[in-house]
């Protein structure tokens, strides 16, 4: 459906040698929602906008259904205008002097879509049902709470029956409440429709909550692709295991590896167990271990040590409302970030300057070559 090959995007002014974007490959395909996920200033909304045509490429080529629509190479560029293609900004951008109506019909009322005035009133009716403003059509943009106006935003786009849809961080300036309704409003109207989406964000819980596939973007780069549930549960890469999960990275060496693919791994805070590693690994190894705060348990170091684990000294503790955070002096230099339980913090009574045996669970345990 869409093909990104080698773009690459400088700005006038900007290091020669440091794009924005640094020679991006993606491919999406049809019916599918995939989110590029990364920090601020990463190059995500930047690429977004060039698969719009709201910005030029430096170099490479776009394709959309097979039809280049941008390539460095044979010179050619489709203005936006005239790509299957429609954009949700962060700003919203509806017109403040317009009714909800109106607002949603202004891209038909160009002559790219030759409509008649009932068939615009139609479209525009459908799209307004679509994401449950049917009844708002009359009112002004200025009556409308900011939820409602990303919605007016969102049936605007719908209502030019685009091929792809493109969202760059349309709830990010929603209160909590009504990012989660919007969310829900986004994913209900893809299951809906199939509608091939592109959503922007640096929110992993959106991510996680959308996607079909998650494209990790860092410094203009992808760094990792996968489904939700991978790029979670098995980051492949330092920054994603980092800016996804936050988890703890240690260095380590592999001990041993057994034939149920459970290994021991020696560290520089104590012995770990993983489950489930890659049998290319061998003993000797050097690799990285990456365990999320959720996935460890707690013991008081007073208790005798039943196998691999690390000891630390609890530093802080910080109440989240369904568990505690818990931050883990491991080390002269090394502090992990641990999620306990309400209940295993009363039990082992887990106040500041406990000494504390961390045990992660083998099988939630990711282990990647250092090589």
């Amino acid at each position: 459906m869409l093909k990104i090959k080698n773009l690459i995007k400088h700005y006038p002014g900007g290091d020669p040698a440091n794009p924005v974007v640094k020679g991006i490959d993606i491919s999406v395909d049809a019916g599918h929602l995939v989110t590029f996920l990364g920090p601020s200033g990463c190059g995500k909304t930047t690429t977004l906008r060039m698969i719009a045509g709201l910005e030029k490429p430096s170099s490479g080529s776009i394709s959309i259904d097979n039809e280049c629509v941008y390539s460095s190479e044979e010179d050619i560029a489709i203005p936006a205008n005239r790509r299957p293609i429609a954009m949700v900004f962060q700003s919203y951008a509806i017109w403040p002097h317009m009714d909800v109506f109106h607002n949603v019909s202004f891209p038909l009322e160009s002559g790219k879509f030759k409509l008649t005035r009932a068939e615009i009133r139609s479209r525009t009716e459908e799209a307004l049902a679509m994401v449950d403003l049917a009844d708002f059509a009359k009112r002004q943009p200025s009556a409308l709470s900011g939820g409602q106006q990303q919605r007016v935003a969102l049936a605007r786009a719908l209502v030019m029956q685009p091929k792809i849809l493109l969202l760059d961080e349309p709830l990010s300036n929603l209160d909590v409440r009504l990012r989660d309704q919007m969310r829900d409003t986004i994913k209900e109207l893809h299951d809906r429709t199939h509608l091939t989406t592109i959503f922007v964000t640096h929110d992993q819980n959106e991510a996680m909550a959308l996607s079909d596939r998650i494209i990790v973007i860092n410094q203009g780069r992808v760094v990792e692709t996968g489904s939700p549930q991978t790029v979670f549960q098995r980051p492949c890469d330092p920054f994603t295991a980092n800016f996804i999960g936050k988890y703890n990275i240690l260095d380590g060496v592999i001990e041993s590896v057994a034939s149920d693919r459970l290994a021991t791994i020696s560290t520089p805070l104590g012995t770990l167990t993983a489950g489930n590693i890659d049998l290319t690994l061998k003993a000797g190894a050097p690799v990285h271990v990456y365990i999320r705060p959720g996935s460890m348990h707690l013991e008081r170091e007073s208790a005798p040590a039943q196998g691999p684990g690390l000891a630390g000294v609890i530093a802080t503790t910080v109440y989240q409302g369904g568990f505690w955070e818990i931050k883990v002096n491991a080390g002269s230099e090394k502090s992990l970030l641990v999620h306990s339980s309400l209940a295993a913090m009363r039990r082992i009574d887990a106040v500041a300057g406990a000494e504390i045996r961390l045990v992660p669970d083998a099988e939630e345990v990711v282990v990647v070559s250092r090589n």
